[in-house]
């Protein structure tokens, strides 16, 4: 009888264990682009300098699992990559949906006080369910700006 009951417990307490590791929330990111900030995806370019002036996509792909619907949400941050200084902040936070391969991006125009140089693109990603604790992915990118759109 002490057998079983000790069998029992041990099957008890391993499930206790195993079931919150394998229920939480996965954050994979993937590509981070610079893009041509085109309507359609089929029509959206590779952008390897950026022109002070014009219009550009900053995304970040991503694959989130581990709950039937997850909200998600980003913070891009743009610096100057030379001295830190903090020049524009983006974010938003999007409804649960479900899990799957999402993409997160905004458009920005390059100002033109951003002269010709190294500028970095900081991003967090945030997902979240009320039944898990949220995770967080985080990257950075360099990119150049050379010269203003008018050149």
């Amino acid at each position: 009888m002490r057998r079983l009951l000790l069998a029992c417990l041990t099957v008890a307490l391993v499930g206790a264990f195993a079931g919150p590791a394998a229920a939480a929330l996965r954050l994979e990111p993937g590509t981070v682009r610079l893009l041509t900030p085109e309507a359609q995806p089929r029509d959206r370019e590779p952008v390897f300098a950026a022109r002070a002036g014009a219009e550009y996509r900053f995304e970040v792909a991503y694959r989130v699992t581990g709950a039937p619907r997850i909200g998600t949400g980003h913070v891009f941050v743009f610096e100057d990559a030379v001295t830190g200084e903090r020049l524009d902040v983006r974010s938003k936070s999007f409804p649960p949906e479900p899990a799957g391969r999402y993409t997160e991006s905004s458009n920005l125009r390059i100002p033109e006080s951003w002269g010709p140089g190294l500028y970095r693109f900081r991003w967090t990603i945030t997902a979240r369910n009320p039944r898990l604790p949220s995770v967080r992915a985080t990257g950075t990118r360099v990119f150049l700006v050379a010269g203003g759109a008018t050149d």
